[in-house]
């Protein structure tokens, strides 16, 4: 006798919406770094909490800070509590001081 597995397939939204069952996969329900960042991004009280810094501002490293969304999500995924910021220090890879 074979067993007969059934598994289903459930699209996930793109929205960055938390719905019932979006979360970051570890059972905890909390929302993946994607959206945590998304909701970040679409906030509009960052800036009051951010320093008077805006999204974009507050986590882009590149001149034209075009990659704010990915650094964030890259932080989160890295364990962090916030996003590191484009003119935090603390990565302990200071090259400036040989």
């Amino acid at each position: 006798m074979t067993s007969r597995r059934t598994y289903t397939l459930v699209q996930g939204s793109d929205d960055g919406s938390a719905g019932a069952g979006n979360g970051n996969g570890d059972g905890s329900g909390q929302p993946n770094p994607a959206q945590a960042c998304r909701a970040k991004q679409n906030d509009p009280n960052f800036p009051q909490t951010h320093n008077g810094e805006s999204f974009d501002q507050y986590d882009g490293t590149d001149p034209n800070l075009a990659n704010a969304f990915g650094m964030c999500v890259s932080s989160q995924a890295g364990g962090g509590s916030d996003s590191s910021g484009g003119s935090d220090s603390s990565s302990g890879s200071d090259s400036s001081s040989d």
